[in-house]
Parts: C-alpha cells; structure tokens; sequence
C-alpha cells in the first residue's frame, strides 16, 4: 500500500502558485466525484502510467450545500480530477503547483520542485483531464488527446498529463 494522499493537503497554503480557497474547492470537488460513484474515503486510487502504485485517498465528506455547489457535472469532473492531480505531482512527483497556465498554452499548469518560485525556469508543464465514469479505452484515448494537446503548445519544456477516472478510482500518468 502506497502513502496516503488526502485532499484536505491541497488547501494547506504550501504550493506558492495555489491559494488555500482555491485547493481547497478542488479538494472539495475531487470529494463530490468520488462520493458520486459511491466511493468512501479511504479508497484506493490505483495511479497507472509513467508513476505506478496505489493510494488510499482520504477526503471531507461533503454536505449537500457542497453537492449542490458541484451541481455542474462537468466543472465538477474537471476540478476535481485537477485536485487529484495536483496532490498526486505534489505527494509521489516532489512537484508542487508554480502557476496556473495562461489559456491556449495547451496545459493548465507550471509546475517546479518544493522550493521552487516564478519564474518558470526549469519548470514542467502539467495537463489535467477528468472522466466522472468510463472504461479503460476512455482513460486511454483521453490521455492520447491530452499529449497531442501538449505537442500543440510549448513542446520545449518537460511534462506531464494526468488523466483521472473516478469510477474505478484511477489515475494515469503520461508523458509526451
């Protein structure tokens, strides 16, 4: 069994290019997906890819103010799959959050090592996609799409794609 990774981390403040308001609602929306395919916390994340292992995540139990704020399936998705992202670069890829990407950079953002500060030297690109419930060949061509998105932009730095699938729970990490 692999470290535990809990969502609550992403509203500590440590990441300097994340606020605690803004971790903490993708924490949040990470808590309403997996809570919506009636996942409970303590539940193996099984990460796949270019990092291997499996976590047990850990998060707050949302209320139903919380589920009603998720109320969009779609931002939802997308948040919280960010969130589990996010947490997994930081806990199992000793990257933590520089900045978020500008729009039509083909990323959605710079990430760099724990002491790691703007300016973006050194920094590695991060791509992020959500699947609320599929089936492995829906993991698999999303992460397809996600590193042609990646090529389109700025092919120069290093980087990362990470697709999460809440059904299963799953993760998979990729690399142009």
């Amino acid at each position: 069994m692999g470290e535990i990774l809990d969502l609550g981390d992403l509203g500590d403040g440590a990441m300097v290019g994340l606020s605690p308001e803004v971790g903490s609602s993708l924490a949040q929306a990470g808590a309403v997906c997996l809570e919506s395919q009636s996942h409970v916390p303590g539940v193996d994340l099984a990460v796949t890819g270019s990092v291997v292992g499996t976590h047990p995540l850990h998060w707050e139990t949302p209320d139903d103010q919380a589920r009603l704020s998720w109320g969009n399936e779609i931002d939802a998705t997308e948040d919280g799959a960010a969130g589990i992202a996010l947490l997994l670069a930081r806990r199992l890829m000793d990257l933590v959050v520089m900045s978020r990407a500008r729009h039509g950079t083909g990323f959605d953002y710079w990430l760099g090592g724990d002491t790691a500060e703007p300016p973006m030297q050194g920094a590695v690109r991060l791509e992020v996609s959500g699947i609320r419930k599929g089936p492995p060949s829906a993991v698999a061509q999303r992460v397809k799409e996600k590193l042609v998105q990646m090529q389109r932009g700025d092919a120069t730095a290093p980087g990362y794609a990470i697709v999460v699938e809440f059904g299963r729970p799953t993760a998979t990490v990729a690399t142009p």
